[in-house]
């Protein structure tokens, strides 16, 4: 299979892109008070880092000596971050353009050090989001922040509790996931069609087929392990409007309202993944994001495992039935092996791959 990239598509140049990257980077500000302990530097870490696996760069306003600047750069360096420094007075003078330059030499995260107060800070502030059209700074000064509080609330004891729709292929393997390997997360509840058949496998967990009550339950995290657009993509919007974070297994409701539903993540600043969708845990997406400036011309592989297991039993010359028998009871299958058979799946991971 052949795919070409949107670049490629649409005739949009790499200029186009680099200023649609540059729309939405993470914009974040912190000083000294931020950064005094191992505990608050590993936050500013983990956001620099979820916004890179999401192909977004980042701007870094820091208030504090050099030396701890240079700390910071090399340890992002040694992930493969590729970092660029403003000088101080480049910091100070029109630092928009500077910022534009970074990124397009291709700076994952652009580090402004600051030695001023907080009256420099909030004139280097406004002149970025007045340039750039940022929006306000994310603070990591306090002693919560977006990218900290829910690991912070595993570390302190509590576990997340986690909101699940589905208990397919993907879902019981996600329960199983979680008991086994998890501790910081507690199941609160699984909504499915069918809550006999779940029971009995796992007992105490609260299985649910009601939408309401579902929604009446409050959740750190909300899991999709569904295999259809409804009611997943009517979920994520919700927790995303609540401002829930949403991991997502589901490629037909994620591919059905992409921008829709990415637009909605931005404007409540709420962590929205989705890569699972496409390849498990291997991170497809992620590579497609980080090559779009390379000018790829096309992606092959197998993009459906169940259909190529099929194809090579019924080349050997067995029957189709059987083969496809197999299949589901090895769980390579679901019960209905529509999307697979029609080429639904195959198309909707085309459509992510491609928008990546």
């Amino acid at each position: 299979m052949v795919l070409r990239n949107r670049r490629l598509r649409s005739g949009t140049n790499w200029n186009a892109r680099k200023e649609e990257m540059l729309s939405n980077p993470q914009f974040v500000t912190v000083s000294e008070r931020g950064l005094e302990s191992s505990a608050k530097r590993q936050r500013l870490v983990r956001a620099v880092y979820r916004a890179y696996r999401e192909g977004r760069p980042t701007i870094a306003l820091i208030r504090t000596q050099m030396r701890e600047i240079d700390t910071i750069i090399t340890g992002f360096t040694d992930i493969g971050i590729r970092t660029t420094r403003l000088t101080p007075a480049a910091v100070v003078s029109r630092p928009a353009r500077h910022v534009r330059h970074a990124f397009d030499d291709g700076a994952a995260l652009v580090v402004l050090p600051l030695s001023g107060g907080q009256y420099w800070q909030e004139q280097v502030v406004d002149a970025l989001s007045y340039s750039l059209d940022l929006p306000a700074p994310l603070c990591f000064d306090g002693e919560g922040d977006l990218s900290g509080e829910l690991l912070a609330d595993c570390t302190a004891g509590r576990p997340l509790k986690v909101g699940l729709l589905g208990c397919g292929i993907v879902g019981s393997a996600l329960v199983e996931a979680l008991h086994e390997h998890a501790p910081g997360l507690e199941i609160e509840a699984v909504l499915i069609r069918d809550r006999a058949r779940h029971e009995t496998r796992f007992p105490g967990v609260r299985f649910l087929t009601d939408l309401d009550s579902f929604h009446r339950h409050r959740f750190d995290v909300f899991f999709d392990a569904g295999s259809r657009d409804a009611p997943s993509a009517a979920l994520i919007r919700h927790f995303l409007k609540a401002g829930v974070p949403v991991v997502s297994a589901n490629k037909h409701a994620v591919s059905g309202a992409l921008e829709e539903l990415l637009s909605l993540a931005r404007a409540t600043r709420t962590p929205f993944a989705y890569s699972a969708s496409v390849g498990g845990s291997t991170p497809i997406l992620e590579w497609c994001r980080r090559l779009r400036g390379e000018g790829v011309r096309r992606i092959e592989g197998i993009v459906n495992g169940t259909v190529n297991y099929l194809l090579d039993r019924v080349a050997g010359g067995e029957d189709f039935g059987k083969a496809l028998a197999d299949a589901q009871a090895a769980g390579l299958a679901e019960a209905d092996p529509s999307d697979d058979l029609e080429g639904h799946d195959a198309a909707a991971k085309a459509v992510l791959v491609v928008e990546a």
